[in-house]
C-alpha cells in the first residue's frame, strides 16, 4: 500500500470511527439523561444533562477507539496501527476528563506519542512482494511528521511547566525556601499569597484513604527581633493573639488563641517564621486530634523548594509527581 492509499485510509477510519463514536455518545447519553431525570425530585436541583454528557463522551470515546482498531485491520493500515490510534482516543478522553484536575497535559502529550508511535512502526511493518508482513526502515519524511506531532502533543504540559517555574521564581522572590512539610502523601493545596508571605492547606491522607486539608500553614518573613508567637494575622479573625507561648522544642512554641485553641509557631532560615493551626469544630477528642495533626505538620516544616508551591498556584496536577 502506497503512501497516498494509506493515508486515505487512515482517513476513512477515522471519519467512520467518529460517526460510530457520535452516534453511540448520543445514544448513551439521552438514555442516561432520562433514566437520571426520572429520578430528581421535583425540589432539587436536577444534573441529568451533566450526567448524560459525561457518560454519553465515555460510551461514544470507547466505541470510537473499538471502531478505529476494527476498522485499520479490515481495511489492511494494520493492527499496530489501529491499537496505536485506540490508545490515543482513550488518552484524549481521559485528558479532556482529568483537565479539572490538572492533569490534561500529560495525557495528551500521551496521545500524541501513542498516535505517531503506531504510524511509524505501522509505516515500517508493510507487506513485501510476497504478500508477508516485513520490517524496514521509516521514511525521514514519516519520522519528521511523528516528531512534529509529538511536539505539539508536548505544548501544552511545556507551557504549564512554564508558568509554574514562573511563579517559582516569584514566590522565591519574597521567600528563596518556604517552609514545608516533608511528610509522605502531602501536599500544598489552595496556596494563597500577599507581599510578605504566603499561606497554604496542607492536603493530607487520613487513615480511610481519602485525602483531606485540614491544617493550615501562614509562612511569612520578618524583623530579625520578631519574638514568638507574634507577627501574625488571620484572614478572618484579624491579629492573632495568643497566651501560653511555650518553647517544645528548638524553633517550635505552642500557645492558645482565644478561643483556647492550640496554635504551632515555627521559625527557621532567613528569618522566616510559620504559623500552624486546623480546624476549629467537632468535640474535645475530635479537636484534640486535629491539634495533634497540626503539631505533627508544625515539628516536620523545613525550608523547601518553592515548587510545589508554585505548581498548585498555577493548577499544576501532575507536578506533584516532579517534585
Amino acid at each position: 500500500m502506497n503512501e497516498r492509499t494509506w493515508a486515505g485510509s487512515i482517513v476513512v477510519i477515522v471519519f467512520r470511527a467518529l460517526g460510530i463514536g457520535l452516534g453511540v455518545g448520543l445514544v448513551v447519553g439521552a438514555i442516561v439523561t432520562s433514566v437520571q431525570s426520572a429520578d430528581c425530585l421535583p425540589d432539587e436541583d436536577c444534573l441529568a444533562m451533566v450526567g448524560g454528557i459525561g457518560y454519553g463522551a465515555l460510551g461514544g470515546g470507547i466505541a470510537m477507539a473499538l471502531a478505529i482498531l476494527v476498522f485499520a485491520i479490515r481495511l489492511h493500515v494494520g493492527a499496530i496501527f489501529g491499537a496505536g490510534a485506540a490508545i490515543g482516543v482513550l488518552a484524549l478522553l481521559a485528558a479532556a476528563w482529568a483537565s479539572l484536575l490538572g492533569w490534561g497535559q500529560p495525557l495528551l502529550f500521551l496521545a500524541a506519542v501513542a498516535f505517531s508511535v503506531s504510524a511509524v512502526l505501522q509505516r515500517c511493518h508493510q507487506p513485501a512482494d510476497g504478500g508477508r508482513r516485513q520490517w524496514s526502515r521509516p521514511s525521514t519524511a514519516a519520522v519528521l511528521i511523528a516528531a512534529g506531532v509529538v511536539l505539539l502533543g508536548a505544548l501544552p504540559a511545556g507551557f504549564k511547566l512554564s508558568k509554574v517555574w514562573s511563579e517559582q521564581r516569584r514566590i522565591e522572590a519574597v521567600i528563596a525556601r518556604p517552609l514545608q512539610t516533608d511528610l509522605d502523601g502531602t501536599w500544598p493545596y489552595t496556596v494563597r499569597s500577599w507581599d510578605s508571605g504566603f499561606e497554604y492547606d496542607v492536603m493530607e491522607p487520613p487513615s480511610n484513604g481519602q485525602r483531606i486539608a485540614e491544617v493550615t500553614v501562614t509562612v511569612r518573613s520578618a524583623t530579625p527581633d520578631q519574638a514568638p508567637c507574634t507577627g501574625f494575622t488571620d484572614r478572618v479573625e484579624g491579629p492573632v493573639t495568643v497566651t501560653g507561648c511555650t518553647e517544645l522544642a528548638p524553633n517550635l512554641w505552642q500557645a492558645h488563641g482565644a478561643d483556647g485553641k492550640t496554635r504551632y509557631f515555627v521559625h527557621a532560615e532567613d528569618r522566616q517564621w510559620a504559623y500552624v493551626r486546623s480546624g476549629t469544630y467537632g468535640d474535645t477528642d475530635v479537636q484534640r486530634q486535629h491539634d495533634a495533626r497540626a503539631e505533627r505538620i508544625a515539628r516536620s516544616l523545613r525550608p523547601r523548594s518553592a515548587f510545589p508551591l508554585a505548581a498548585d498556584s498555577v493548577g499544576c496536577g501532575f507536578c506533584e509527581w516532579l517534585a
